[in-house]
C-alpha cells in the first residue's frame, strides 16, 4: 500500500496510508471479467431468442437490409427457376423414422406437394415418405427482394440433419446447441429457398413463420400433399396416438 507524506509541526514529514487508485490491476480485472460475462450473455440471447426483425432492417419494410445472423450456412442446392416454371418440390434427404416415441404425425403434413402456388407467397412444410422434412418458401416476384424468416421449436424431443437449400443470398439457417431450436432466415427473390431436418424424440414442435417482417397469413402456409392451411401461424404440428385417433 502506498504512503501519502503530510507536513507536520517542525517541517517533519508524517506518513499516512493512501486510499488503493480506482484504476488498479484488481479493478482492471473486473472490468474485464464484467465485459467477458455481458458479451457471452449477448450471444446466449441471440442464439436463443427469435427475433421476428430478421425478416426486415426496420419494421413494415417488406424487403429489409440483412440481418448480421450468428451464423451463415453453405446451401446444398441451389433452385433458381422463376415463375412462371417453378421447379417441383424438391424431396429432403431420406432419414431414418423417429420412432423415438409412439404415434404418427398428423395426416395433414404427410407427403410431398405436387407444385407451387404461382399467385401468392408462400411457405410449404411437409414431412416425407422418405423419413425427412422439408420447409421451402417461395415469392411470385422473380426480380422483388423478399425476405422470410422464422424457427422450427421442440419442447420434447431435438433437430437433426439440419441443411439448408436455396440461392445462397445472405440464406441463415443456425441451429441451437440444444437442438431444440432452428431459426432461419432466407433472402428470395422469386426462387426456392428452403431447409432439410430431421426429428429425435420428438412429440411435437412449433413453427413461426415470417414474411417482410409480418407473420405469413395461415392462408399462404401450406402442408403436406394436399396443401392445407393451419389454423393459425405460429401453429403446432403434433404426433396422433392410434387410440386418440379411434371413434
Amino acid at each position: 500500500m502506498r504512503r501519502m507524506a503530510i507536513a507536520g509541526r517542525g517541517g517533519d514529514k508524517r506518513f499516512l496510508p493512501r486510499a488503493p487508485s480506482s484504476r488498479g490491476p484488481s479493478s482492471a480485472i473486473g472490468r474485464r471479467r464484467l465485459s467477458v460475462m455481458t458479451a457471452a450473455l449477448s450471444i446466449a440471447l441471440i442464439a436463443v431468442v427469435p427475433n421476428p426483425a430478421w425478416a426486415a432492417g426496420q419494421s413494415g419494410d417488406r424487403h429489409g437490409q440483412p440481418f448480421p445472423g450468428p451464423t451463415t450456412t453453405s446451401p446444398a442446392t441451389s433452385t433458381t427457376t422463376t415463375v412462371p416454371g417453378m421447379p417441383l418440390p424438391e424431396a429432403p434427404p431420406p432419414l431414418a423414422e423417429d420412432t423415438c416415441v409412439k404415434g404418427n404425425w398428423e395426416q395433414q403434413v404427410e407427403g410431398r406437394p405436387t407444385g407451387f402456388s404461382p399467385s401468392s407467397d408462400g411457405a410449404y412444410l411437409w414431412h416425407d415418405p422418405d423419413g425427412g422434412w422439408a420447409l421451402r418458401v417461395t415469392d411470385v416476384g422473380a426480380k422483388a427482394r423478399l425476405v422470410f424468416s422464422g424457427f422450427l421449436y421442440s419442447a420434447s424431443g431435438q433437430f437433426t440433419d439440419v441443411t439448408a437449400l436455396g440461392s445462397g443470398n445472405g440464406d441463415i439457417v443456425y441451429e441451437t446447441g440444444n437442438k431444440h431450436t432452428v431459426l432461419f432466415r432466407f433472402v428470395d427473390f422469386g426462387v426456392v429457398d428452403g431447409l432439410n431436418f430431421g426429428t429425435s424424440c420428438s412429440k411435437a414442435f412449433t413453427v413461426n413463420i415470417h414474411s417482410g417482417g409480418r407473420l405469413l397469413p395461415a392462408g399462404e402456409v401450406f402442408l403436406g400433399t394436399g396443401g392445407a392451411n393451419p389454423l393459425a401461424n405460429p401453429f403446432k404440428v403434433e404426433r396422433v396416438r392410434l387410440e386418440d385417433a379411434l371413434p
